[in-house]
């Protein structure tokens, strides 16, 4: 079959852009031709600095010239430069796009994975199939993301998302809070699997020898800023000798600041001492890389991120204190556990999007 991925494929983050490559894979291992359907991203419930910062283009500017040039030095201009310009790269390497609009040329079109039924930003309809001329549309993996049924009502989207998601082929989300939110909407219980980042197996990434032992800082731009992290962060990095790296992200305070592909990153956390991170993906990255991890878990993500560290039996490496970065550290992975639980979330998740293909076939 010709099958159409929708997701947040534009953003500038490496995680997204692994879970995307990771679900293309897998479908294109069952046989299938894939393509990427691109939209334009609805931005209606965020603040005019936020819409700004998504929002690349010479109306905004003056944003970018202050918040990057001014509060960040020219270094920082350079690096987002850069960075689109890597991650760009990316995309049109391992990628083919067409518009949603002409998904009428699919067999189906598969929604997800990222937190695409969000209303963090705002709405995009197509997310929830509508617009979506394909004669199928399922989901895999998709989630939430902090949305519960209290602001799907605020926003006046219960009948909007319901109604579209009422004519899904197949239906299955990421987490649990996104498992409730279905259950409340439509009455039906919505199987739980794991991530195309965890579904698609990256393989064993080897260790390389490196001039330097370093820890990664993995997060976003408006994340990390807290002087007292900072502090811990650094003071444990140079108690065990280890410059740090950021890398997807520029900050000042780290020794280095990395631009690479989301294959490039997997490998610089394959090699670095420990990971330090508060997001979705860094944390499946640190595994992937077989690295220890420190997780800091934010309030507008613990319920993917938290629902996440339960999959992978990782509820010992969150870091509630910065007090903790340290003993949380130097506890031991338990990449064995964590191999096992994988594979049984791998063979759950093939199951459930094998048989989801089958009834499109039909």
């Amino acid at each position: 079959m010709k099958i159409g991925i929708l997701t947040h494929h534009k953003v500038s983050s490496h995680g997204a852009l692994l879970q995307m490559y990771g679900l293309q894979q897998v479908l294109q291992g069952l046989g299938h031709q894939v393509v990427i359907l691109d939209y334009e991203r609805n931005l209606d419930f965020i603040d005019e600095t936020t819409r700004k910062r998504f929002s690349a283009g010479l109306s905004n500017l003056s944003y970018y010239l202050r918040s990057y040039l001014v509060e960040n030095g020219p270094g920082m201009l350079l690096y987002q430069y850069k960075k689109q310009k890597v991650l760009g790269g990316f995309r049109g390497q391992h990628f083919t796009q067409i518009p949603y609009v002409n998904s009428q040329e699919l067999d189906a079109v598969v929604v997800g994975a990222d937190e695409v039924f969000s209303l963090e930003n705002g709405v995009n309809f197509m997310m929830y199939g509508h617009g979506i001329t394909s004669r199928h549309v399922l989901s895999y993996a998709p989630s939430f993301g902090q949305t519960d049924v209290d602001r799907i009502r605020r926003f006046g989207c219960e009948r909007l998302i319901s109604s579209g998601l009422e004519g899904f082929t197949a239906l299955s989300v990421r987490d649990a809070g996104s498992q409730a939110v279905i259950r409340h909407l439509l009455g039906k219980e919505a199987p739980l699997v794991c991530d195309p980042a965890l579904l698609w197996d990256f393989g064993r990434i080897e260790k390389q020898p490196q001039k330097e032992k370093y820890i990664v800082v993995y997060s976003y731009q408006s994340n990390f800023k807290e002087e007292a992290r900072i502090a811990a962060i650094r003071a444990y990095a140079k108690k065990k000798g280890c410059r740090l790296w950021s890398v997807g992200v520029y900050y000042k305070w780290c020794d280095r600041r990395i631009n690479c592909t989301p294959m490039e990153m997997l490998q610089i956390f394959a090699n670095a001492e420990a990971v330090i991170t508060d997001t979705f993906h860094g944390t499946i990255s640190s595994y992937i890389a077989r690295t220890p991890v420190a997780v800091f878990v934010r309030e507008n993500n613990n319920v993917k991120l938290g629902y996440l560290l339960k999959q992978l039996g990782y509820e010992d490496r969150q870091v509630t204190a910065v007090e903790q970065l340290e003993s949380v550290l130097a506890a031991p992975p338990h990449f064995e556990e964590a191999d096992r639980r994988v594979a049984s979330l791998r063979k759950a998740g093939m199951s459930y999007l094998t048989e989801a293909l089958q009834l499109c076939e039909e």
